[in-house]
């Protein structure tokens, strides 16, 4: 990733997550959104990302900075991807929160409105493989994510998008690899 990150005029500063299949952490709270009663536990894996970004979220609150992109490492770029996103970062209103470069899910959500060419203002925004945060929306996605009960970006999409200005690029410049998402 560190020569693909060069290769696109990209300063990174890499950030090591949770290895959960080593730490081996439960969550107490089953995710039921979509299918009440189901008991349903998330996996090693999904419990591994979510501690990953919410000690990355806690990490950036100590430096400096008004914004954060943030890349997980399995990420491809579309072709010209950076001048569409400078085009776009140009184009979010000053008050935006949650941006999401990379996005999944959007599609066939009615209360999505169109807020200029290719940003979707949103309120249920998933896959967290690129997106930024502003340095103002930490503190409250720290206290509000805090109770491990859902794949964080659900997790956010429950807890967090229903209080934020939440933006999405559509279509999305940056994907997962060997990940097919659905728009």
């Amino acid at each position: 990733m560190s020569a693909r990150f060069d290769q696109e005029g990209i300063h990174v500063t890499r950030f090591n997550g949770w290895n959960n299949s080593i730490g081996g952490l439960r969550p107490l709270y089953p995710y039921e959104v979509d299918d009440p009663n189901s008991g349903y536990l998330m996996g090693e894996r999904q419990v591994g990302i979510y501690l990953s970004h919410w000690m990355l979220w806690n990490y950036l609150t100590t430096i400096e900075g008004d914004r954060f992109f943030i890349f997980e490492d399995d990420i491809l770029f579309a072709p010209n991807w950076k001048q569409q996103w400078e085009s776009d970062l140009s184009s979010l209103p000053d008050e935006w929160d949650l941006f999401y470069v990379g996005n999944c899910c959007l599609k066939d959500w009615p209360d999505n409105t169109q807020y200029s060419d290719h940003i979707w203002k949103v309120t249920k925004a998933q896959c967290l493989h690129a997106y930024m945060v502003r340095s103002k929306a930490l503190p409250f996605m720290l206290e509000k994510c805090q109770k491990v009960w859902a794949p964080i970006d659900l997790a956010l999409v429950w807890e967090c998008q229903p209080y934020f200005n939440t933006f999405a690029r559509l279509p999305s410049l940056v994907f997962q690899n060997d990940t097919e998402l659905p728009p």
